[in-house]
């Protein structure tokens, strides 16, 4: 999926740090637990033998780390807390030997690099279920885990061979960062950020509204065709990452917070799916408020009379007319009413 003779460039360590920063988690809650997000960092690994005692136990950062009799070295999540750690794996003793057993079985030779980590992946959720691995704050057992036949299509739909990718983004009328994608025979080829992407272009005007268009045509120039291409305001875009209500993507997108140039028709179906699901909630919630039953009950009280005026028809015609509707051939009747009016 990626070439080895890749050609990477056009970044400074700051805009490749703010590259990443976009698929970093935030913390989202009260200022102290901003403060122990910020604080916790690093993994710690802790591995148990058969009767709950620690085998070994390091932090990425601190390295050895000494148990607490005071914390539960069973739980991810207390381990987090008391080495100060953003997550944490508790595991089995021979639980390692047991995944990467498993992940061999589940891989060949002829498998690249997306096939092979799907396996491990998948191995490691079997051991997650078994409980032989626990982690924090997600649990592996809990993971979805695509096939790579599906990976492969979907990276061929959004970046098909000979075509390339973009994302730009500004902060105060100018790129704050970029990547951009080229594909060839099945593999990664190309990967440039902000800096080949200003030689390419040129001076900007410093308005992605306009903006976008030359970049466009210089990436297709100098690389390859661009397929698809995004550009939006950093702190817009950061903030529909995290934004999971429905219709925000489409509405971006319409009122041209965010460009997408071009846009394939995966990506209209898309943004038509995202409005549709903002439509659909929306009514929801507009009908949720209207009492039905309200609505309804003059139509059910008249129902209920004449129910309760069988009984006086029955009285007065001798015949029961419920039972004889319900015990009647109706089909017989439209027979014979059609025959007669044949006949006639």
């Amino acid at each position: 999926m990626i070439d080895r003779d890749l050609q990477f460039g056009g970044f400074s360590a700051e805009q490749w740090i703010r590259l990443m920063s976009l698929w970093m988690p935030e913390s989202t809650s009260t200022a102290a637990s901003t403060t122990r997000a910020q604080a916790a960092a690093g993994t710690v690994f802790v591995i148990l033998d058969d009767d709950n005692r620690v085998v070994t136990a390091l932090h990425t950062q601190r390295g050895p780390i000494e148990p607490s009799a005071s914390v539960n070295m069973t739980n991810p999540q207390s381990v987090c807390e008391h080495y100060g750690a953003a997550r944490a794996f508790v595991m089995r003793d021979g639980a390692m030997e047991t995944l990467v057993e498993r992940a061999a079985m589940q891989t060949s030779m002829r498998d690249n690099y997306v096939g092979q980590w799907i396996g491990l992946l998948s191995a490691a959720r079997s051991l997650a279920a078994e409980g032989q691995i626990r982690s924090w704050p997600e649990s592996i057992a809990s993971w979805r885990i695509p096939s790579a036949y599906s990976v492969a299509r979907g990276l061929d739909a959004i970046l098909p061979d000979s075509t390339c990718l973009t994302l730009v983004l500004w902060k105060e009328q100018s790129v704050w960062t970029s990547l951009c994608l080229s594909k060839r025979a099945g593999v990664i080829e190309h990967l440039v950020g902000p800096e080949t992407l200003a030689n390419w272009s040129g001076p900007l005007g410093g308005d992605y509204r306009r903006d976008y268009r030359p970049i466009a045509r210089a990436i297709s120039k100098n690389l390859a065709p661009l397929h698809l291409g995004v550009f939006a305001e950093e702190t817009l875009f950061r903030q529909l990452l995290r934004d999971p209500s429905p219709g925000a993507w489409a509405r971006a997108i319409a009122v041209r917070d965010v460009i997408v140039y071009p846009a394939p028709g995966y990506i209209s179906v898309a943004v038509g799916a995202d409005a549709m699901r903002a439509v659909a909630q929306r009514s929801a919630l507009a009908l949720s408020r209207i009492d039905f039953g309200g609505l309804l009950s003059p139509f059910a009280e008249a129902g209920r009379r004449a129910l309760q005026s069988a009984p006086e028809i029955t009285n007065r015609l001798g015949i029961d007319s419920l039972r004889d509707l319900g015990a009647s051939d109706i089909g017989g009747w439209l027979r014979a009413l059609w025959g007669n009016r044949n006949d006639s």
